[in-house]
């Protein structure tokens, strides 16, 4: 995360600037106005109750889940959608529902009695308009009409609440350009139409909006027209915190700045319209930034529009996972069991397993049978690409992952959601905190409430103290298209796990190390390991020579792969037949190749696995 220098204004986009602005659009609940703070406690039980009354069999805590789950989802936008919601689940229940107007009726009246004493006690004088107000908002505003910006206020509550609750806070003077709320034909009044019509009727263009929301609405709204969008993660009623919550939903929306109140109001301003040192964010940097220091231009991410993964169409998803005890496709080799006993011996010895794959082998649905390994201690370090972290990533998150390069990049959308780029926040938190990317990947995702974690190999490495190392390649993952990339901090993280790994080979004497389906990240990151590792060996007398190596690919070697083959045959350059197979075991190893399907390959030898254990 980059934040302003002393402050808690966390900077998203540095390239983002408002220095264009004339036109400045403003939620009101949550982030001007406190008048309505705890509304979740008046319509969650509300909706319960009613879906409780057509006794589904659903206990109250499964209702409770269920219905905060949409009305958050659903936060943000007019709260007539959260009553359309409601009225499809009565029927979805069987029931017969009301008509939604009837049910935001019924949730206005009991809003109003736990908002009643705040609104009576503005409109006669006995709470201060500050006590119901976002810290430092007024002085926002303030600062926002002194530059000369055209004021907006929007709200998904209604118009005329809207309204009345801005002048008794004292606020409504300063939205010359109006204020507009929800109305009963909901499909008049929207903040996307709202800015549609700025761009119709004011002619505004790209970069001349600047948005201020809590919800993922105007943010989502401004950031596709081109303007710049600060989430307002107020953690009401104090608002003097991020809310993570909140942040976690206005940065998937595409906010660029996030801020927990308006308290810093001053800086912000300052660095949005360019009147400060950007230099004094620690992050991402702009395309202006990455472009001084070269004789050539650079391409601007900030020009990028990202889409919800809810978009998006996956290939694969958390259905074809195999089980432990479900059926593989069949595989046998005459040489399986014996790898397989160097691996128990390995386990006895206390050397060290070593496991490399690529993306596929994630991809191939055999995550279980490898956190299954990792748990017995027949793996002890694990080491995949940032592919293989994307799939975990997008499984845990969504059940699914797996986009179509053909599907997508005729559009130019191939890689381009808008959640898969959190990685690159949680990579960041990796590099300030000198951790590796793997541990810190699969520290978040066990964190989470993510509800596939526990099919992941990061968050299981992290679980069972076992380092699972990310070995990144720059401009080799769809996360470095996004515009919150930070290519020194990607190369900080990644190299951590290097080290980490180059740690692990120190121990492969008396072990093992797989290499599964990694052409060029497995070999080469081995080789320059092995080296580092045995040049410090031979300083202190010691050996890193008997140790057992093991390719699965679905590469065909011909002959015998324990011999190089010369330059003038196309497998010489097959890298993990060179280097894991012949060379790095020529003087006291041994090597074993398997040719055949992942899905196969591998539960096949976590049986033989267990098996030779079991002896």
């Amino acid at each position: 995360m980059a934040f302003l220098d002393g402050t808690q204004i966390e900077i998203l986009r540095p390239a983002a600037t408002a220095a264009r602005a004339r036109f400045a659009l403003l939620d009101f609940d949550g982030t001007v106005s406190l008048i309505r703070s705890g509304w979740e406690q008046v319509m969650v039980p509300m909706f319960v109750e009613i879906l409780a009354e057509l006794k589904t069999g659903e206990s109250e805590a499964e209702l409770h889940d269920a219905v905060r789950e949409w009305v958050y989802r659903l936060t943000g936008k007019q709260t007539i959608y959260q009553m359309i919601e409601l009225a499809a689940q009565v029927k979805r229940r069987g029931g017969q529902p009301q008509e939604p107007l009837q049910y935001k009726r019924l949730y206005h009246d009991r809003l109003w009695r736990h908002i009643r004493g705040r609104v009576e006690g503005l409109r006669g004088g006995a709470i201060p308009p500050e006590r119901l107000t976002v810290p430092g908002a007024r002085a926002m505003l303030e600062a926002l009409r002194a530059r000369g910006l055209r004021l907006y206020l929007a709200s998904g509550t209604d118009e005329v609440y809207t309204v009345d609750e801005a002048r008794l806070l004292g606020v409504a003077d300063f939205f010359d350009g109006g204020i507009r709320g929800a109305v009963d034909d909901y499909k008049r009044f929207s903040k996307r139409i709202l800015i549609q019509r700025l761009i119709a009727e004011q002619g505004m263009k790209p970069g001349e909006l600047l948005a201020f929301g809590d919800g993922y609405v105007e943010i989502e709204n401004a950031h596709e027209s081109g303007g710049v969008a600060v989430g307002v993660a107020t953690d009401e009623p104090d608002c003097l915190r991020v809310n993570e919550w909140k942040r976690n939903r206005l940065l998937k929306a595409g906010a660029d700045v996030i801020i927990p109140n308006f308290l810093e109001a001053g800086r912000l301003l300052e660095w949005l319209f360019a009147e400060g040192p950007r230099s004094k964010v620690q992050g991402p940097r702009s395309a202006a930034d990455l472009s001084a220091g070269s004789r050539y231009a650079v391409f601007d991410r900030s020009r990028l529009r990202l889409r919800p993964l809810s978009e998006r169409t996956n290939d694969l998803d958390v259905s074809q996972w195999l089980e432990l005890d479900a059926p593989a496709p069949p595989f046998a080799h005459p040489d399986l069991p014996a790898l397989a006993g160097r691996m128990a011996r390995a386990r006895q010895g206390s050397h060290a397993v070593i496991l490399m794959m690529g993306a596929h082998v994630i991809r191939a649905g055999v995550s279980r049978h490898i956190i299954d390994l990792m748990a017995r201690g027949a793996i002890t370090h694990v080491a995949m690409n940032g592919a293989g972290a994307i799939h975990e990533y997008e499984l845990a998150r969504i059940g699914a992952t797996t986009e179509s390069v053909a599907r997508y990049i005729g559009s130019g959308q191939f890689g381009l959601w808008q959640e898969t780029g959190l990685l690159n926040e949680w990579i960041a938190e990796a590099a300030q905190c000198s951790a590796g990317m793997g541990e810190t990947i699969g520290r978040k995702l066990l964190e989470s409430d993510f509800p596939y974690r526990d099919l992941t190999v990061l968050a299981a490495g992290y679980r069972l103290g076992i380092p699972v190392t990310i070995h990144a390649g720059i401009g080799y993952d769809i996360i470095h298209q996004h515009p919150n990339c930070d290519g020194a901090a990607l190369g900080a993280a990644s190299y951590t796990d290097f080290l980490i790994f180059t740690h692990a080979v120190e121990q492969l004497e008396g072990g093992v190390l797989l290499n599964f389906g990694s052409a060029v990240m497995g070999p080469e990151v081995y080789l320059k390991a092995l080296a580092m590792a045995r040049n410090v060996a031979v300083q202190e007398g010691r050996e890193i020579r008997h140790f057992a190596t093991a390719v699965f690919d679905l590469h065909d070697i011909p002959g015998d792969f324990r011999s190089e083959a010369p330059k003038s045959d196309a497998n010489y350059y097959f890298r993990p037949y060179k280097t894991i197979l012949v060379r790095t075991v020529a003087d006291g190893g041994e090597s074993f190749y398997f040719r055949g399907d992942h899905r196969a390959t591998l539960p096949a030898l976590r049986h033989l696995v267990l098996k030779a254990e079991s002896a």
